[in-house]
């Protein structure tokens, strides 16, 4: 089933009115083409959920326009190009995922908008740059950009967020980890396959509720904490 040709024959004419469509899921299908532009005017729209197709192209950046959106997750296969700025007009967004794609370019500073943003998950591409320094999104609980090409350091996310799981594993990133430390939410923590240095802080032995430390394949130095 082709993506723009089910658009055009089934939503055409909705899509010239006032639209009270608040979700489309389309997972798990052998849907082909691209991301429809024309979504951007579903100004009622809440959840974007098309994961696992087989779509090409790009993301629209007239989804930036989708002021309503809570939910955008994208998956799988093969989409390409760049994270558009224009998203990060999109206030309201709680779950923001593209991952499993070619998306090449950086994580666009932009985003640090998205003030209610819960869910960050860009896995699987080949993103690469630093993690933005304006990331203050107090509302954040996870964070995955594993298996990418991102450099830098640690982002100095806000401490007062309800941070819990914390994936960069398999990316190119260096520097200490003091910062991601200072998070006692923490359940899930992954910095595996980087070229972290210094040691490995004493907080550590903080955390009550971190089920899961994952620090392998970096170049940390010193004694192990008890």
């Amino acid at each position: 089933l082709h993506a723009q040709t089910f658009l055009q024959e089934h939503c055409q004419r909705s899509l010239e009115k006032p639209l009270s469509l608040k979700y489309i899921l389309f997972h798990n299908n052998s849907m082909t083409g691209s991301l429809p532009p024309e979504f951007g005017k579903l100004s009622s729209l809440l959840s974007l959920f098309v994961a696992y197709n087989t779509l090409t192209g790009s993301l629209p950046a007239s989804y930036g326009d989708i002021s309503s959106l809570v939910m955008l997750v994208v998956a799988g296969y093969e989409l390409s190009g760049t994270i558009p700025e224009q998203y990060g007009k999109l206030a309201n967004m709680k779950n923001f995922g593209v991952q499993v794609h070619f998306l090449t370019g950086t994580i666009p500073s932009s985003l640090g908008s998205m003030q209610a943003l819960e869910t960050l998950s860009f896995g699987y591409n080949f993103l690469s740059g630093i993690i933005p320094s304006e990331f203050d999104l107090p509302e954040l609980v996870t964070f995955h950009v594993f298996d990418n090409l991102l450099t830098g350091t640690l982002p100095l996310l806000p401490t007062t967020t309800s941070l819990e799981s914390f994936i960069v594993s398999q990316n190119q990133m260096n520097g200490t980890i003091e910062n991601i430390m200072m998070h006692n939410n923490l359940k899930y923590l992954n910095l595996n396959i980087n070229e972290f240095t210094g040691t490995i802080p004493e907080s550590v032995c903080n955390h009550k509720n971190l089920g899961y430390l994952a620090l392998g394949v970096s170049t940390f130095t010193g004694p192990i904490p008890d």
